[in-house]
């Protein structure tokens, strides 16, 4: 309570000497492979980071910060973006040859904080992509000097000839290229003084400064001036050196007075890579390290500092990531959030210290381009089956040389107390089954909610996208949230199921509980589902809808015809045939007992999935209990009138749709059946008889096939 009156008091005069009505300043520094470890306050050895522990001894500390992932190129367009690095098509760390960057439709952090007036700069590594169109002066800054990607991605690799073939690395002033192989020594120093001039530049306006080191990322290199200073050689000298640039940063702003109205962050991109040996960093005593979602690779260093709202000395345990940034930076400047969907929430109140905050709420540890390979609630961290490159397979390498890594393979989900066990040394996943339950309740939830956005995309095309619960107490505007694009309605519930489906079950591991909730091989085939009705005519290059548009008048669907979709669609059906295959499903025919041919022909699409142990009863979301109704609902005839043989049956004539929702339905011409007058809809009731579209109408017998 102490802090917290401390905190408002500071605050108090902190608005009465004016600060208040000024914009707030952003600055950010982002290391490149800095490990947990890696400075002083968090008991580095061999060296000692006396700035940056006087940043952490004015701030807030945290200790329970992600990257979006454990690799640099992925996890920068997180941070940048607000977004889970797959949902923008973000993996791995891109060289030379990409030919893959930061997409014109996203906003980068340059971009949020351009709608609000703010000088924008950036000096060091992008990483987002090497051709003109992808760097920074086209991605929302004024400023960038800075190598377009990894410094060791040039000819002195260790590895060049072998395993790599890397060109001459340049070297970027804005869109030019002012030098090839440049003397990585002067980098810490040439980025720290044109940060410098940047902030005085522009000391009477709003400004973005984004300071992306090179450094402490292999090849390391440093300056005369702190060259041979550490105990612990080489990698010690340019952390000393990383420490003197904060330092130059934070003196500029208290020279200028600035110190109040700009937040100031420090954190790296990823863990340290300890193939590196004594060219690397510390973890801290986490487990494994950069390129795998054990914590020593997604978990790292994070300071932030704000004078008058950060509480001096303070430590937040609680859960955060880089991908958090973004929103936080949005909500303090007052710039609007991109339409789309982002995936990071404000954590301005973990950053003032506001007593029980919990704004983010789980963490999903995505690797490669869609693999979810753990999620965590902050307390504990459900581990799922993956592969993934160990380093404690072999020795390390030495000065500059890297070592061997080594394949592993987890057979099974593992759960780890962070609370207890940082490390993620002991499994007890057998201890805390409800927490295990818990975890997979996330991935679950998100096939649910991407079922049912589907249900409504296939009734109404473009639908409202809801990218955060909004509380019911809000103003009105606020609730007023626009269509989306059919594509992004689609590509969204694709997202979600492509996200929940590492971590569902197999339909023969759930238990009874979990029957009602989407199996692994069903969201799978929901997955190819909604691909192909992506793909289909009504919704790829359907021209009928061209003048389907928003209210601000931007159109809701594309009228051009994509090929790629029907890709895309075989594609997943191929993954869930294969897979159902392999678990000894096949794909079923019509059953003429259960069913008039057309509905036959319904099932035969809808059910591609059917559990061995009842005849037809797994329908991407059905029980496995033949007297659950659920099982067959979808593809019930109206129910039956009194007398009629089928009427006490429990697989039809249970219940049906009604004939409002029936009509709700499109035909192959785009419209609902009352609308399209090419359909015979004054027909539509009439006994005995089933229409068509053509317009012809053919008998049905009484056991109800054609």
């Amino acid at each position: 309570m102490k802090n917290r009156l401390l905190l408002l008091s500071l605050t108090g005069l902190s608005a009465l000497s004016g600060w208040a009505d000024k914009p707030v300043n952003f600055v950010l520094i982002n290391l490149d492979d800095a490990g947990f470890g890696d400075f002083s306050c968090n008991g580095a050895y061999g060296y000692t980071t006396p700035h940056i522990d006087q940043l952490a001894a004015q701030g807030v500390r945290f200790t329970h910060f992600l990257a979006a992932q454990p690799i640099s190129g992925a996890s920068r367009a997180g941070l940048l973006t607000g977004c889970y690095p797959n949902r923008i098509g973000f993996a791995g760390a891109s060289g030379p040859d990409a030919d893959y960057g930061i997409h014109s439709d996203e906003m980068t952090m340059g971009e949020l904080l351009k709608q609000k007036g703010y000088q924008t700069a950036i000096f060091g590594k992008w990483h987002l992509g090497c051709r003109e169109q992808f760097l920074p002066l086209q991605n929302g800054f004024d400023e960038y000097y800075g190598l377009p990607y990894s410094n060791d991605m040039w000819p002195n690799h260790p590895l060049q000839g072998t395993v790599f073939n890397f060109p001459d690395l340049p070297t970027y002033d804005g869109n030019k290229v002012v030098g090839y192989n440049t003397d990585q020594s002067q980098f810490t120093t040439d980025y720290t003084n044109r940060s410098v001039e940047f902030i005085r530049k522009n000391k009477n306006k709003p400004f973005f400064l984004y300071l992306a080191h090179s450094m402490p990322h292999v090849p390391l290199a440093v300056s005369d001036k702190f060259k041979g200073k550490s105990e612990q050689g080489l990698y010690g000298d340019v952390m000393m050196e990383l420490d003197w640039s904060v330092g130059q940063i934070m003196s500029t702003l208290r020279e200028l007075g600035l110190e109040e109205n700009t937040l100031v962050i420090l954190t790296s991109d990823n863990g340290p890579w300890i193939a590196y040996g004594n060219h690397a960093g510390s973890t801290g005593g986490l487990r494994e390290a950069k390129a795998t979602t054990f914590d020593g690779g997604n978990r790292i260093p994070c300071i932030m500092y704000w004078k008058g709202h950060t509480i001096p000395g303070s430590t937040c345990n609680k859960l955060a990531s880089n991908i958090d940034i973004f929103p936080t930076f949005a909500e303090l400047s007052g710039a609007p959030l991109p339409k789309h969907k982002i995936d990071g929430v404000s954590i301005r109140s973990l950053i003032e210290g506001v007593e029980g905050a919990n704004p983010r709420e789980n963490f999903v540890y995505y690797y490669n381009k869609n693999d979810l390979e753990a999620v965590t609630d902050g307390e504990f961290k459900l581990i799922l089956p993956h592969k993934y490159l160990s380093y404690g397979t072999h020795v390390p390498g030495n000065d500059g040389q890297p070592g061997n890594m080594g394949p592993i393979e987890i057979r099974k989900c593992e759960l780890y107390d962070l609370r207890r066990d940082p490390g993620e040394r002991y499994d007890v996943f057998t201890l805390y089954p409800e927490r295990a339950a818990k975890l997979l309740k996330v991935a679950e939830e998100m096939a649910v909610k991407a079922f049912y956005y589907f249900e409504l995309v296939k009734r109404y095309g473009p639908i409202v996208l809801v990218p955060t619960n909004i509380d019911v107490n809000v103003d009105l505007q606020k609730m007023q949230v626009p269509r989306s694009h059919v594509d992004t309605c689609f590509n969204e519930i694709v997202r979600l199921l492509d996200e929940a489906i590492p971590d569902l079950y197999y339909s023969k591991e759930r238990e009874a509980s979990h029957k009602l909730f989407p199996s692994k091989e069903g969201a799978m085939a929901l997955k190819a589902k909604v691909l192909l009705y992506q793909a289909s005519p009504l919704f790829n290059g359907n021209d009928f809808y061209v003048n389907f548009k928003g209210k601000d008048g931007e159109p809701l669907f594309n009228t051009k015809y994509d090929p790629e979709k029907w890709k895309r669609a075989a594609e997943a059906a191929d993954e869930v045939v294969a897979l159902c295959e392999s678990l000894g499903y096949k794909l079923i025919t019509g059953d003429q007992d259960k069913a008039t041919n057309l509905l036959n022909d319904m099932r035969d699409i809808e059910l591609s999935i059917w559990e061995r142990e009842y005849d037809g009863v797994e329908a991407v979301f059905m029980t496995g209990f033949q007297g659950a109704l659920i099982n067959s609902f979808p593809y019930l005839l109206p129910n039956f009138p009194e007398g009629y043989p089928e009427k006490e049956s429990s697989a039809r004539g249970t219940f049906g749709p009604s004939m409002k929702m029936v009509e709700s339905f499109y035909t192959k011409n785009g419209l609902p059946l009352n609308m399209d007058k090419e359909w015979p809809y004054a027909n539509r009731y009439k006994m005995g008889r089933e229409v068509d579209n053509t317009g012809e109408q053919f008998p049905v017998r009484e056991d109800g096939t054609g």
